[in-house]
């Protein structure tokens, strides 16, 4: 497939509904540390990490406001810039992760990281060359299936807890003092992971659930 067969209206909705899935996938709860009432260097570094899953959304707004394309020159440069950003974090955090849990956090960044990169890529529109083109799709795709996954985990995790429990009521929490199950929204693959050190210490993938 060639770069100007996405070009057209059908890719916009395509990629709006993959930037959809990318939102409901990666977006987590906001952390109640981050006040907007009273933000800091800190509050803003971590309002702006949590709202990393809305931006292919906002890309595909923006590209809709837009008359004409970004350069692709400012489309790769914020590209190439948020990737590489997104990496690095990605490393900082899985080394602070526990051995259990790293991949895991890995898995996690690298995949929004690749989404993030690629929508920012796509303002360049019809500019844009092959490889670049390319680029974007093979990164919103891989972080569209990534998202998919996290969704259809929780279904996973609540038919699991039904077939277990045979009929009988059961309830679903996550390892912590304070930790709470809300709503289906706090069972994906990418809420029910933990990176704190004594959780399940035989489990490689340290998913928190019990």
């Amino acid at each position: 497939m060639t770069w100007r067969g996405w070009a057209p209206r059908t890719s916009v909705s395509i990629r709006a509904a993959c930037a959809g899935l990318i939102a409901v996938g990666f977006l987590q709860m906001m952390d109640a540390r981050v006040s907007l009432s009273s933000i800091g260097v800190f509050s803003l570094f971590a309002l702006m990490v949590w709202a990393a899953p809305l931006v292919p959304l906002i890309a595909i707004l923006t590209e809709r406001l837009r008359k004409t394309p970004v350069s692709p020159v400012l489309a790769k440069s914020a590209s190439i810039a948020v990737l590489l950003s997104g990496f690095l974090l990605t490393l900082i955090f899985s080394a602070f992760a526990t051995p259990k849990s790293d991949l895991m956090v890995m898995f996690h960044g690298g995949a929004l990281s690749l989404g993030v990169a690629a929508s920012l890529l796509f303002l360049g529109g019809k500019r844009l060359g092959p490889f670049a083109a390319r680029a974007a799709l093979s990164g919103i795709v891989v972080a569209t299936v990534t998202a998919l996954w996290s969704i259809l985990s929780a279904v996973m995790v609540i038919g699991h807890a039904n077939r277990l429990a045979g009929g009988a009521p059961f309830c679903i929490a996550h390892h912590g003092p304070s930790a709470q199950i809300r709503s289906i929204w706090d069972l994906r693959g990418f809420s029910l992971y933990k990176t704190d050190s004594g959780y399940k210490s035989n489990s490689g993938w340290y998913f928190h659930g019990s």
